[in-house]
Formats: structure tokens, C-alpha cells, sequence
């Protein structure tokens, strides 16, 4: 059975979704990155194929346009 892998992981600040070779990203936060990886993981999922996620432990990076003033 084939196997994707799925990861969501955080460098300088910011977080991003890696599949295979390619990577999407900037997110602003991890939340937003995981709903952003739902679809190709639903996608692959569809596929048949075996699916392992990896979501990277870390604080939650504020949102700089969510602060209150």
C-alpha cells in the first residue's frame, strides 16, 4: 500500500504544510495551516492510500491583525 505523508511543521515564525517535495505555506498560525492540508489529505485519502500525519508541537504564533489595541 502506498503512503502519504503529511507534515505540518514551523520555521521562523511561521508554519507551512510538506508533502512529498513540495511545500505550501506561509500560515500564520498552526490551525490554519492543518485546515489548509485537509483537502490533499482528503484527496489521498479518496486515492486509497495510507495516510501519516506529523503535526509539529510548538505556541501558537499570534496573529499581528488580531491584537487588541
Amino acid at each position: 500500500m502506498q503512503i502519504a505523508e503529511y507534515e505540518v511543521i514551523s520555521r521562523g515564525g511561521h508554519w507551512f504544510v510538506c508533502h512529498d517535495s513540495d511545500e505550501a505555506g506561509p500560515y500564520a498560525t498552526k490551525e490554519a495551516a492543518l485546515q489548509a492540508a485537509v483537502p490533499p489529505i482528503s484527496l489521498s485519502a479518496a486515492e486509497g492510500l495510507e495516510i501519516h500525519l506529523r503535526i509539529e508541537g510548538g505556541i501558537k504564533t499570534p496573529d499581528p491583525q488580531m491584537t487588541d489595541n
